[in-house]
């Protein structure tokens, strides 16, 4: 996991030297000297190829991937304070999410950012009157599963008397 995530700063750090090299985001060949110069370079074809598919197939300009690359570069060069800022963007990003296809990937449950961040900030900040964090995980959990059971399609009835007769003999 560590090499995983060394290899992946290399590659940000190889598109950072690439991108500003080239003045912009221009596609260029590179030299690949040793074994370490190709699994940057193939880590980072990878990680482009995958980004290109989720965010850039329809992006004819170019100028998504230059605000992109500056993002990238900016984020790369962020101090320890700006590392929480952005990650708060990132959780941020998360709720924007969830908003869009449903708190907990269910639509018809609505969501409610006040009470969301308010909930983030009791967390944080140890909060428990009213509902502690353990008391707030089982509640979401159990209430999750009844949700999710009760729009389960019924077992045909076959089915349910196999089930019954697996249980009875075990």
């Amino acid at each position: 996991m560590k090499k995983l995530h060394l290899l992946s700063l290399a590659v940000i750090s190889a598109t950072l030297i690439f991108a500003s090299c080239s003045n912009g985001a221009k596609a260029k060949e590179v030299k690949l000297s040793n074994e370490m110069d190709s699994i940057n370079y193939a880590l980072g074809v990878i990680n482009g190829e995958g980004i290109k598919m989720s965010y850039f197939q329809n992006d004819s300009t170019g100028k998504g991937l230059s605000v992109f690359i500056k993002a990238l570069e900016e984020e790369f060069n962020a101090s320890k304070k700006d590392e929480l800022f952005n990650y708060g963007k990132q959780i941020g990003s998360m709720l924007k999410q969830q908003k869009k296809s449903g708190l907990m990937y269910d639509s018809t449950i609505v969501f409610k950012e006040e009470l969301i961040i308010q909930g983030i900030i009791n967390g944080i900040k140890g909060f428990e009157e009213g509902l502690s964090s353990h008391d707030a995980q089982m509640y979401l959990q159990n209430t999750i599963q009844k949700r999710q059971e009760k729009n389960q399609p019924p077992m045909p009835i076959e089915e349910q008397e196999d089930n019954d007769s697996v249980e009875s003999e075990g």
